[in-house]
């Protein structure tokens, strides 16, 4: 049994890159596929600039108000190929690294059905230092507690969907 390892995070909606990224920037390519309706996915991870790959078999679950629970276990190309039946329920990203007063945040840039779709992520030490953490300027909204937003549950929506809830978490109509 694999034990879980519990992270704190803060995630928030931005509106695009901020300064300086830039889409040619160093990023990861990320897809993952959701198995069933649980915290079971298939994760795979590409480094474009040389090709340089990562599999996992992983489950994660919240624990706590920001913190996510993850055990994962690595696999080799022919163990994720011999799972590709269990694939469907896929998100695609790009991930870059973004240096903001000290902190590195996570720039989630979601393709596909979600493209427009961009959120920062921080990792942080405790619960504590996650409730005490102010949003920086450019994040436009806090999803760190809305289960809407965890990849399981994005998995099975499109922008359209992502706009609305922003709109109702705002108080737009």
């Amino acid at each position: 049994m694999i034990s879980p390892e519990i992270t704190y995070r803060k995630r928030f909606i931005i509106d695009k890159l901020p300064d300086p990224i830039t889409p040619a920037d160093e990023h990861l390519q990320i897809f993952e596929n959701y198995i069933g309706d649980g915290g079971l996915r298939l994760r795979s991870a590409r480094l474009p600039s040389t090709d340089e790959r990562w599999r996992f078999f992983e489950r994660r679950e919240r624990n706590g108000k920001y913190g996510i629970a993850t055990s994962s276990l690595p696999i080799g190309k022919d163990e994720y190929e011999g799972m590709r039946p269990l694939r469907g329920r896929e998100i695609r990203k790009n991930r870059y690294q973004l240096e903001d007063s000290g902190r590195t945040f996570e720039i989630d840039v979601f393709l596909g059905d979600l493209w427009g779709l961009n959120v920062a992520t921080l990792f942080l030490e405790s619960e504590s230092e996650a409730e005490r953490f102010e949003a920086p300027g450019f994040c436009l909204l806090d999803i760190s507690e809305d289960p809407f937003f965890d990849g399981a549950s994005l998995a099975d929506k499109n922008f359209e969907d992502v706009r609305s809830r922003f709109s109702k978490a705002k108080g737009e109509s």
